[in-house]
């Protein structure tokens, strides 16, 4: 094993396992660890699943009322751009849920692109939203927890915010923790080309 300051001070050699047009594999001699480069970034985008419904028009009267109360106000704070922006379409899972379940999966869509922007997972039980950012590092698709409307029932270190508060909480958000900015966070994929080990 090999610490931090090792490997900033001493080179490394490598065998190259497979080099094509996009990318360049290289195994690390001696190591256990394999390096591929991507020349450039990948054109594709995440898109949505086929057969998607829209929100709020293809909520199912009785069985998905929970869902307006759970997404509305995320999507009231995240999810609204200005007049002159194209909007972002909320899409719903194909099949309507049933009584018994309790969690659903939202996906936020760009109207113009077709770019899948984030997915909102809502959990009936705990009446919790989580915010999921689309990633695509090395040719796959990623999703990592950004926001959540209460930080107790995440599954990440997002804590909430300790800046001094001019007023009360809203409701959703009184255990809120971290940020999601569709339009100003960088992509870390535009970056340049992405390595993973």
């Amino acid at each position: 094993k090999f610490d931090e300051n090792q490997m900033l001070l001493q080179s490394m050699q490598c065998a190259t396992v497979q080099s094509c047009v996009e990318r360049l594999w290289v195994r690390l001699v001696g190591q256990e660890h394999d390096i591929q480069i991507w020349n450039r970034i990948d054109p594709r985008i995440p898109l949505p699943d086929p057969g998607k419904r829209f929100y709020p028009d293809d909520i199912s009267v009785g069985v998905e009322d929970w869902i307006p109360k759970l997404l509305e106000p995320v999507r009231r704070q995240f999810f609204m751009r200005s007049a002159w922006l194209p909007p972002i379409m909320m899409m719903l899972p194909e099949h309507k849920l049933t009584p018994k379940q309790n969690m659903v999966v939202v996906a936020a869509v760009c109207s113009k692109t077709g770019k899948k922007l984030a997915e909102v997972v809502l959990n009936r039980d705990f009446s919790v939203a989580h915010i999921y950012r689309i990633l695509n590092i090395g040719r796959r698709f990623y999703r990592e927890l950004v926001y959540t409307t209460n930080c107790y029932y995440n599954i990440a270190e997002l804590f909430p915010s300790i800046d001094a508060r001019a007023a009360l909480w809203a409701p959703h958000a009184r255990h809120e923790a971290g940020d999601y900015n569709s339009e100003g966070q960088e992509d870390p994929s535009s970056r340049g080309a992405e390595s993973c080990v």
